[in-house]
């Protein structure tokens, strides 16, 4: 190890008295390298100017393009949320409707008339919410922000199918309804209100 720090230094000396020796050249050297680069450095700023302008409209693109992207994003996210609240509605719609059948059944069915009046109760709210809900889906709601139906094959199903969505709900609500006015005596199977 000591013979390898002695050969180190002997070498770095022997670079010193080299250096020394040809101190000439040394300054030639040193002389040429700071004139390059003060020719650089007259060069540099006529680079930045020629070259500014295309740095400028690079960045201005790259710019415009993420704007453009963040736009593209935002819409398509707009467009899924309505979509969720328009399932999230026609969920609840579904989810209503069983439950009103299944307050029909029991409305028919009761025999109990504290248990008869808490269903017609329960029927007469459920029905009501139903009939929110479809108001909703059909014109939206401001409160929400929800616009309502906006494709053309969903409204084609509530609208133009051979069998109207939209009429059959309204029918059904009528129907439910006229159930949940129906005096005790009339509250049997053969209802043309339960059919």
């Amino acid at each position: 190890m000591k013979g390898l720090v002695l050969k180190i230094r002997e070498n770095i000396d022997l670079t010193a008295a080299t250096l020394l020796d040809d101190g000439n050249e040394l300054y030639e050297l040193l002389k040429t390298y700071y004139d390059h680069l003060a020719c650089m450095h007259v060069r540099l700023p006529a680079f930045f100017k020629t070259n500014i302008f295309l740095f400028v409209l690079i960045i201005v693109g790259i710019v415009a393009v993420t704007i453009f992207n963040y736009m593209v994003l935002q819409n398509r996210i707009n467009a899924a949320q309505h979509d969720a609240a328009l399932i999230n509605l026609m969920g609840r719609q579904r989810m209503l409707l069983v439950q009103t059948a299944l307050l029909s059944y029991q409305l028919i069915y009761s025999e109990d008339p504290v248990d008869l009046a808490r269903v017609r109760k329960v029927l007469a709210n459920t029905v009501n919410l139903m009939e929110e809900s479809h108001d909703k889906i059909l014109n939206g709601d401001p409160a929400t922000n929800f616009t309502g139906l906006t494709s053309k094959s969903v409204k084609a199903i509530f609208f133009a199918s051979l069998h109207p969505l939209d009429i059959r709900l309204r029918e059904y609500l009528v129907e439910a309804k006229a159930l949940t006015q129906e005096s005790y005596a009339q509250l049997h199977r053969e209802n043309p209100h339960f059919q």
